[in-house]
C-alpha cells in the first residue's frame, strides 16, 4: 500500500537523535532481484536516480540473491560508486571494506 499509513513509518526524532536531521532512508530489499532474468532488475533505474541526484545508497540483499555473474558484477560496481550492500542480516559491506570482495 502506498503511501503507506502513518502507523507503519519508522524515524528518530531530531531532539534525541540530532545526527539525523535532513537525512533520508530509502530500503530497497532484495535488489539485485529474485528472478534469475538480469532483465527484470531495477538497479540501473536505481544507479541513474541516485546519480543525478548526487546520492549514495545502502541497498539490502541476501546471499541467495547475491550470487551468479550478473549479480556480482552489478554488486561489484555499485560498491565502486561508493554505495553499501548490506546482507539482510545487517553487515556493512562498504566500498573502503576489506570485506567487499565477491
Amino acid at each position: 500500500m502506498f503511501p503507506p499509513p502513518l502507523t507503519d513509518l519508522n524515524f528518530y526524532q531530531t531532539s534525541t537523535h540530532p545526527g539525523v536531521e535532513g537525512l533520508v532512508a530509502v530500503t530497497v530489499d532484495d535488489c539485485f532481484c529474485r528472478q534469475d532474468d538480469p532483465a527484470k532488475s531495477l538497479m540501473d533505474s536505481y544507479r541513474e536516480l541516485y546519480k543525478e541526484k548526487g546520492h549514495k545508497a545502502t541497498f539490502f540483499t541476501t546471499l541467495d540473491y547475491a550470487v551468479g555473474a550478473w549479480r556480482e558484477k552489478e554488486i561489484k560496481s555499485f560498491l565502486e560508486e561508493g554505495h553499501e550492500i548490506v546482507r539482510s542480516a545487517g553487515t556493512a559491506l562498504g566500498a573502503n571494506s576489506e570485506t567487499a570482495t565477491l
